[in-house]
């Protein structure tokens, strides 16, 4: 399969490209990037899916070559975006699969939105990012650009996410589209990052769901997947050992196998 580039206007004026593959009649899932990348960030992945899975990989707001508005960088705004963007697509319910930043707005899309949700696969995940040191630092440091990106900081940051050598030319391509937000869109989205807390909506996601976790994660610790699991009735951890923050890249034909897994469970449910 060939994916294909497109892009959409939403109703409220901000341009999201979307890469697409599949059968528009199959089961969709919405693949949600995280902080500060891009649907690029997704190609690793996207050719373990069978035509049978419509995937779409928004760009959203702020990245990449999406619209930069000057506000509207809270989770609740990017789910927000996922939904105008179902309804323009004319998808009545998806599988939505978030990593990292993208994993808190999937996590903000059900409890939301869970008559849209067919399904929940979370990766590189936590209820709460806001009381690890390392992120508070990065934030400091993020706070105090101005102007122009630090290059510097944008490659520390993506190479430190990688516990295992990235797949050759990966690395240089989420750099690239991480230099293409603007300072203002690192600090807010940034911002809505650390002030998000779902601990006390959890209960609130019926969907079926599957957390992955890779063993040295340096962000995300077992004891927030052990919260996830407990608040979120109907899910199950899956553990990658040896794998990191990004196991989607890692080990991209594992994790596309669990998101075709929970589409075909969650497909068949909801005919």
């Amino acid at each position: 399969m060939v994916p294909t580039l497109n892009a959409v206007e939403l109703p409220n004026q901000v341009r999201i490209p979307y890469i697409e593959q599949g059968d528009r009649r199959g089961t969709p899932v919405i693949l949600l990037h995280g902080y500060p990348d891009s649907s690029y960030s997704f190609m690793p992945l996207l050719p373990f899916l069978p035509p049978s899975i419509r995937a779409i990989a928004p760009t959203q707001r702020g990245f990449g070559d999406a619209s930069r508005p000057d506000s509207g960088y809270t989770m609740d705004d990017f789910a927000g975006d996922v939904l105008a963007l179902m309804d323009v697509l004319r998808i009545e319910a998806a599988v939505v699969v978030g990593h990292s930043m993208g994993s808190l707005i999937s996590q903000r899309f059900a409890i939301r939105y869970p008559e849209r949700t067919l399904g929940l696969v979370l990766i590189g995940t936590a209820s709460i990012f806001s009381n690890h040191p390392d992120l508070q630092a990065f934030q400091e440091a993020v706070e105090a650009m101005q102007g122009a990106l630090d290059p510097d900081l944008v490659h520390e940051f993506q190479a430190g996410m990688f516990m295992n050598p990235p797949a050759p030319g990966l690395l240089d391509g989420l750099i690239a589209e991480s230099l293409k937000a603007p300072v203002h869109v690192w600090q807010q989205a940034l911002r809505g990052i650390m002030t998000t807390n779902t601990s006390d909506d959890l209960s609130r996601i019926t969907a079926p769901t599957v957390i992955i976790w890779g063993t040295e994660d340096p962000l995300c610790p077992r004891s927030e997947q052990e919260i996830l699991l407990a608040g979120i009735d109907n899910s199950r951890l899956s553990v990658y050992r040896g794998g990191g923050h990004c196991v989607n890249w890692e080990q991209p034909d594992a994790v596309a196998a669990e998101i075709v897994e929970l589409a075909s469970r969650a497909g068949t449910a909801a005919v």
